[in-house]
C-alpha cells in the first residue's frame, strides 16, 4: 500500500508526521509550564504578599510598643498628645495591613493563626489604652506597672502569633517552590523523552521514505545502463508499484517491447 503512493503523499506524510510531533511537543511544553505557573503564582501572587502583611503588622505592634513607653515617660501634654496620634495612626495602618492579610487566608491553618493573631489583639489594645490614660494625667508610675505586668506579656503573645504565621507563610512558600522543582523536573525529563522519540520516528520514516524511493530508482538506472552497454533490450525492470517510479519502470518495460 506504502508502495503505491504518490511519492510527494509519501514526502507529505513524512513531513505531516514531523509537524504533529512538533505540536505534541509543543503542548507538552505549554501544559508543564502551566503546571510550573500555578506555584509560582503563589508565591509571588499570595505567599510572599501575606508574608509582607504580616511583618507590617509585626512592626506596627513593635512601633506602638514604643511609643507607648515614650509616652510614658513623657511629662509635656503636647507631647503625650503627639504620641497618642501616633498610636491612632500605627492602629489605623494595622487594620489596613489585617484587612489585606485576611483577604488571603484561605487555607483552615492560617484561619486559625489569624484567630489567634485576632485574639491576642484585642487583649492587649485595651491595656495599650488603660496605660496611655493613666500616662495623660502624669500617672506614670502605674502606667509603667500596667505597661510591665499587662501590657509587655499580651503585646509578646500578639508578636508570637504574627511570628507563627509569617513562619507558616515561608512554610508554605517553601512547598510551592519544591512543587515548581518537581513540575519543572518531570517537563525536563518529559520535553526529553519525547524529543528523543520524535528524532528517532522521524528519522525512521525518513529513512523509509527515502528507502522507499532510493532502491526502484537505482534498479530502473541500472537496467537502463545495462541496455545502453549491451545493447539488450530483453532487459526488464520488476518494479510493481504504481507510484511515480513504478509508472516510469512500465513505460520502460513497454518501450523495450516496441523495440523488438
Amino acid at each position: 500500500m506504502f508502495a503505491n503512493m504518490k511519492i510527494g503523499v509519501r514526502l507529505g506524510l513524512g513531513f505531516g508526521l514531523i509537524l504533529v510531533l512538533l505540536v505534541a511537543l509543543a503542548l507538552i511544553g505549554l501544559v508543564s509550564m502551566s503546571q510550573i505557573e500555578q506555584p509560582l503564582d503563589d508565591i509571588a501572587g499570595d505567599n510572599l504578599l501575606k508574608i509582607e502583611r504580616a511583618h507590617e503588622m509585626r512592626a506596627t505592634v513593635l512601633s506602638v510598643a514604643v511609643v507607648v513607653r515614650n509616652t510614658a515617660l513623657l511629662t509635656d501634654t503636647a507631647d503625650m498628645i503627639v504620641e497618642m496620634d501616633r498610636v491612632k495612626s500605627l492602629r489605623k495602618d494595622y487594620d489596613e495591613a489585617e484587612k489585606q492579610l485576611s483577604g488571603m487566608v484561605k487555607s483552615e491553618a492560617g484561619k486559625a493563626l489569624l484567630t489567634k493573631i485576632n485574639a491576642a489583639r484585642d487583649a492587649t489594645r485595651p491595656l495599650v489604652t488603660k496605660a496611655l490614660d493613666l500616662a495623660s494625667v502624669n500617672s506614670r508610675a502605674e502606667a509603667t506597672q500596667v505597661l510591665l505586668k499587662e501590657v509587655a506579656p499580651n503585646q509578646k503573645k500578639w508578636t508570637d502569633a504574627l511570628a507563627e504565621m509569617i513562619n507558616h507563610e515561608e512554610q508554605e512558600t517553601a512547598k510551592d517552590l519544591a512543587l515548581a522543582h518537581t513540575a519543572y523536573a518531570r517537563a525536563r525529563y518529559a520535553i526529553l523523552i519525547f524529543s528523543s522519540l520524535a528524532l528517532v520516528l522521524g528519522s525512521l520514516f525518513a529513512w523509509f521514505i527515502a528507502r522507499g524511493i532510493k532502491q526502484p530508482v537505482s534498479e530502473l538506472q541500472q537496467a537502463m545502463m545495462r541496455m545502453q552497454a549491451d545493447g539488450d533490450l530483453t532487459q526488464r525492470v520488476k518494479i510493481n508499484s504504481q507510484d511515480e517510479i513504478g509508472l516510469a519502470a512500465q513505460s520502460f518495460n513497454a518501450l523495450m517491447e516496441s523495440f523488438q
